[in-house]
């Protein structure tokens, strides 16, 4: 999954964390899961995740990789 720096962008600038969090939770979650995780588990992990990444600011460290021409797979809390 290619990261959406613009969503990034807009929740570390004070915007809305809803469109950032519809994108990745899925994949958090999912990816938990075949982690073994079972669903309740997985659910909290994610969920207390996306509080932490909140509560610390991190969102508004992240930054794009240095080539930003090329793809990027990188979860949008990974700070470059």
């Amino acid at each position: 999954m290619k990261t959406s720096w613009f969503l990034v962008r807009s929740a570390g600038n004070g915007g809305d964390w809803d469109p950032l969090v519809r994108l990745y939770w899925k994949p958090l979650y999912f990816y938990l899961r075949r982690k073994g995780l079972d669903n309740e588990a997985a659910k909290d992990v994610v969920q207390d995740f996306i509080a932490s990444l909140i509560e610390r600011r991190s969102i508004e460290k992240a930054t794009p990789p240095a080539a930003a021409s090329a793809p990027s797979c990188s979860p949008p809390w990974t700070t470059s």
